[in-house]
């Protein structure tokens, strides 16, 4: 994950963040006053860090969504075909807030954004559907009064925000999957595939696919007493860990 500020001197700082269940670090920070911010540029100074880190041990890296970071972003995807490039959620939705206001007054609109106790990754796409019903029930499921405002937040969704980890982030967080309101519809199970699909050679595939079941259907551990009352005691992260042993490919994920 990295971030661009200005500090008091007025130098140019990037710093380099790394986010994992055991919480977010400074990882290292490069004055960028004197290198050129053009998309290969940056392409260049965060392959270097991926270098650093290590590519088997990156899933997802996090920047501005600036038009350069966004090339960047894909030319890192195409080199490390493993990797997912996604512009920051907060902003994401910090402009779908802005795009609301300059067309219609927002009188309640409450969307999850990154917390420290409720990763955002796990939840993001379930609290726009929340939010989306939020709205309609709000206007009395009059679909002529909210359209336009579903066409708003659609419109952003689409453009920046909707990724195939959040998909597969929805699926497997144990708190949604077993929940009520739980849809794996084609979006979703399209998202989960293509993380599949990127992330994991054929044999991991196969195996994930055929674990899948055991999650999916509570079989295993998955269908203790403790391991079901603690979905929502637990992060997704730690209650993976605690009762992913059965399936540990999937676990990984």
């Amino acid at each position: 994950m990295s971030n661009d500020w200005t500090d008091k001197k007025m130098r140019s700082i990037c710093n380099f963040l790394v986010n994992s269940p055991k919480g977010t670090i400074l990882l290292t920070f490069i004055d960028t006053l004197d290198i050129s911010k053009t998309a290969i540029k940056v392409f260049e100074m965060i392959d270097d860090i991926v270098k650093q880190v290590g590519e088997e041990n990156i899933v997802q890296i996090v920047t501005d969504n600036a038009a350069n970071y966004k090339a960047a972003g894909e030319m890192l995807m195409e080199k490390h075909n493993k990797l997912f490039w996604t512009p920051p959620a907060a902003h994401c939705i910090d402009l779908m807030l802005e795009d609301l206001e300059k067309k219609i007054k927002v009188h309640e609109l409450t969307i999850m954004k990154d917390s420290d106790d409720k990763p955002a990754m796990g939840f993001i796409y379930n609290e726009m559907e929340k939010a989306k019903q939020k709205i309609k029930a709000n206007f009395k499921d009059d679909r002529k009064s909210y359209a336009h405002i579903w066409k708003v937040i659609d419109e952003r969704w689409e453009i920046q925000l909707h990724r195939p980890l959040h998909a597969a982030a929805y699926y497997l967080n144990p708190q949604l999957h077993f929940s009520f309101e739980f849809r794996a519809n084609r979006e979703v199970m399209r998202g989960l595939y293509k993380v599949m699909d990127r992330m994991l050679d054929d044999e991991e595939r196969d195996k994930i696919d055929l674990q899948l079941e055991e999650f999916k259907h509570e079989r295993g551990l998955f269908g203790f007493s403790s391991t079901k009352s603690m979905r929502f005691k637990k992060t997704p992260i730690d209650w993976w860990e605690s009762y992913g042993a059965d399936t540990l490919e999937l676990q990984k994920i």
